[in-house]
This record gives structure tokens, sequence and C-alpha cells, in this order.
């Protein structure tokens, strides 16, 4: 048996089927590892981003809705001119509330009985380092009210 022989040594069969291509070399499956790897790692980053992306939406429809609420209320209330309102509402959200005169340079309100007023509601609430609000505006026709005089 001379060394040269190839079908004489044994095992010698298995590595001439992998040279012949019947086979996976290391260093392919070691690649087709790193790629499975870095898709799972992408698939996970937006998987994250769609979790944060959902909770930021969550906490700013939840300011909408306190918003909204607040600025019912403060249009079925009467007017509290110049004055700001605020307050705590559940999960560490604010709010704070102003009515004010809506001043229109080329208006002439000393004849009228009725005036068209701002209400301004803005909601906060913390989210991890940073401060988020959301403000709500509108107008509102009600009797003419001098801030420095409420009689």
């Amino acid at each position: 048996m001379s060394p040269i022989d190839d079908k004489a040594q044994p095992g010698f069969s298995r590595c001439a089927q992998l040279r012949d291509g019947k086979g996976f070399t290391l260093m392919e499956i070691l690649v087709a590892m790193m790629i499975v790897a870095i898709s799972i790692t992408v698939i996970l980053q937006l998987f994250s981003g769609g979790l944060r992306s959902g909770e930021l939406s969550k906490n700013y429809l939840r300011a909408v809705f306190y918003a909204r609420e607040k600025m019912e209320e403060i249009l079925l209330a009467d007017l509290v001119v110049g004055e700001t309102q605020a307050g705590e509402l559940a999960d560490g959200y604010r709010w704070s509330a102003v009515v004010e005169p809506n001043r229109a340079d080329d208006v002439d309100n000393s004849r009228a009985k009725l005036m068209l007023y701002s209400v301004s509601v803005d909601v906060n609430w913390q989210e991890g380092r940073h401060r988020k609000h959301f403000t709500l505006s509108t107008l509102r026709l009600g009797p003419v009210i001098d801030a420095d005089n409420p009689s």
C-alpha cells in the first residue's frame, strides 16, 4: 500500500466526497450563521422600534382624550378670563388651561354684547427624561367680560 494510493487509506473517501462538493465546509456554515444572526438582529430592532412607536402613540392618544375632556368642561362652564387653571390627571399627566380675549386689532368691542375668546388646554407628561405635551385650542363666543373688572 503506497501513501499516494487514495483508495487504500481509511477515511479518505469521506474527504474526497467533501472536496467533490457533496457537503458543507466549516467556512460556509459560519457565513450562513452570520447571515442568520444579522437578519435576526435587524428583525428584533424593527420589532422594538414598532413597540416604542406604539407606546408613544398610546401616550399621545391618552393626552388627546384628556385635553378634549378638559376642553369640553371649560366650554360648558362659565368663562374665567385671564386666569390659568391647572390640575393633575391620572397616570402622571398634568393639564393647564387659559381663556383669553381674542385680541383682533381691527375689531372694536366697545359696543358689542358678545366677544370672541381663545381657549387653550395643554396636557403634559413625563416620558423618560423628556417632557412631552399636547395643546388643544379653540375659539368661543361669550359675553363681554373685563378681565380687570369681572363684576
